[in-house]
């Protein structure tokens, strides 16, 4: 039975709807997904972005001592890749610039990276074909105030007008005296105790031999064991420690860096003295950069 021309005219258009109606839906899929794709993308890359800004201002930030030499070798930890800044500043909340006037107290610097992302299907909506996603981070040294572990099994007791940089001052020994005590301590700053600012830090009697002993055994595993000064060394910084600063009735009243003095200088432990260096941070092989006459600090992210 032959179908009515109408029928068959009205079927044809139905199908003909259909198949436009399924090509736009196709076109409007596929430009949803690579919507998404490229957004996915540019996530990713900014992630990427924020984690080197991340690790690249700590290494920068480890680098600053109060010196030009120090941000330079901070903003080469920085930018020892492509698409860095950095910039520097005396507070974490800034001002931050590329070049400061002056070094000493500059502690914190802030870096920013980028990573450029091509894109593909976003271009259909007149987008560049490329795109660019930025991070930045800043980090600096952070005031450290109590030590569970980490502090040389020494001590400074403040001297009348205070510690001057490169001055020589005694060292006395706060830690246990116990035998089992002293190697650990010495070699790798284990604490039985924990200190703090304003604790009571008592001189303690070990045996002389057998500091003396552990004292030859770290200065043996610094790069440098020789050098006389701090400001001549040139070592992995075994021979630079954080020692408590005590006051005249044994208050703990600050931190600090010291230096030790080559092992010919080493006589007897009571005559042991080391370089005041200055402010001491965490993880740094050489002093810090704050510009206060004493500290510890530890380096973190603060951005």
């Amino acid at each position: 039975m032959l179908r009515p021309a109408a029928t068959r005219s009205r079927r044809h258009r139905q199908s003909g709807f259909a198949l436009v109606t399924v090509a736009l839906s196709l076109v409007s899929l596929v430009g949803t997904v690579g919507l998404g794709v490229d957004i996915g993308r540019m996530y990713i890359a900014k992630s990427e972005a924020q984690a080197v800004a991340d690790s690249a201002a700590l290494a920068a930030a480890l680098e600053l001592d109060g010196t030009p030499q120090g941000i330079a070798r901070a903003r080469q930890a920085a930018s020892a890749a492509a698409h860095r800044q950095a910039e520097f500043s005396v507070l974490a909340e800034g001002p931050f610039v590329a070049v400061p006037k002056f070094a000493d107290g500059v502690r914190f610097v802030r870096v920013t990276a980028e990573a450029p992302v091509d894109i593909y299907f976003l271009r259909v909506t007149g987008a560049p074909a490329t795109s660019t996603a930025r991070a930045s981070a800043v980090a600096g040294q952070v005031e450290k105030t109590n030590f569970r572990e980490g502090l040389f099994p020494f001590a400074v007791v403040t001297p009348e007008g205070g510690l001057v940089p490169a001055g020589r001052y005694a060292l006395g020994y706060v830690e246990s005296s116990d035998d089992a005590a002293v190697r650990p301590a010495v070699l790798s700053e284990l604490q039985t105790r924990p200190v703090a600012l304003g604790d009571s830090l008592p001189m303690t009697a070990p045996r002389p031999d057998t500091v003396l002993q552990a004292l030859g055994e770290r200065l043996t595993m610094d790069a440098d064991p020789s050098s006389a000064t701090y400001a001549a060394y040139n070592g992995n910084g075994r021979r630079l420690v954080a020692v408590p600063v005590l006051s005249a009735d044994n208050r703990v009243e600050g931190f600090a860096a010291v230096f030790l003095p080559p092992a010919s200088d080493i006589q007897a432990l009571e005559n042991l003295t080391a370089e005041y260096v200055g402010p001491w941070v965490q993880g740094s092989h050489s002093r810090g950069a704050a510009d206060t006459p004493a500290g510890a600090y530890v380096v973190r992210l603060v951005q």
